[in-house]
Formats: C-alpha cells, sequence, structure tokens
C-alpha cells in the first residue's frame, strides 16, 4: 500500500510502500496501539476525499519527548500515516499528492504546550 509517513521529530513528510498487515503500520508509527481519524474536510482541502484516514500514535501524548505538527485547525502528537480505506474497511493506497500534505502540514516548535492540543 502506498501512504504518505509524517515524522513531526525529524520534521519530514515521505511517500512509503506497506503491505498489508496491520504491524507495518505499528512499525512505521514506532507503537503498539494507533487511532484512525478521518481526515476529509479536517483541512479543508477539496484534494482529500472520505475514504482518506490519518493513522496516528494512540500514545503520541504519552511520550517524552514528543513532538506535534498541525493539520488544518488540529494538532496531533506524534507520527502519522495517511491511507485510505474501502468502503468494506479494508486499507488501500492513499490517493492524496505529498505536495498536498507538504502545503498543509505544519510542524509545531520543540517547546510546543500539549495540554492545548485539540482531542481527537
Amino acid at each position: 500500500m502506498k501512504g504518505i509517513f509524517i515524522d513531526p521529530f525529524n520534521k519530514t513528510i515521505k511517500e512509503v510502500i506497506l503491505t498489508e498487515n496491520y504491524k507495518d503500520i505499528q512499525v512505521m508509527l514506532d507503537c503498539l496501539n494507533f487511532d484512525v481519524v478521518g481526515v476529509a474536510g479536517l483541512s479543508g482541502i477539496k484534494e482529500i476525499k472520505e475514504s482518506e484516514d490519518l493513522f496516528i500514535d494512540g500514545k503520541g501524548l504519552d511520550k517524552s519527548p514528543t513532538r506535534y505538527f498541525k493539520w488544518g485547525d488540529r494538532v496531533f502528537a506524534g507520527k502519522g500515516l495517511i491511507l485510505a480505506h474501502t468502503i468494506t474497511g479494508q486499507i488501500i493506497d492513499t490517493s492524496v499528492k505529498i505536495e498536498t500534505i507538504e502545503d498543509t502540514i505544519e510542524f509545531l516548535s520543540e517547546g510546543y504546550i500539549k495540554n492545548t492540543i485539540y482531542l481527537i
């Protein structure tokens, strides 16, 4: 599967290829548990469809140190991975172009205060 990996620790965004195994997502995000957030309308970008999801470290707030990124009006802790899903819930390639993500993600400074984070 083709995804887009967001790493606020290294302040990088890159395309990645994963197998259809959930363990690949865990390894990529460096976590055992992850949350899935629908991102359609999140950033107000027409190119993002209802089937696009952001996989995010479920314990991102608990890690020390942690880093944050902002997308639209939402702030996320830890690493993120954009993939898509079918109507039956199967995870598939994202259709979002990496340029769209690069233009809309903001990496927050190292001293960002976590109690201002928006909850999922």
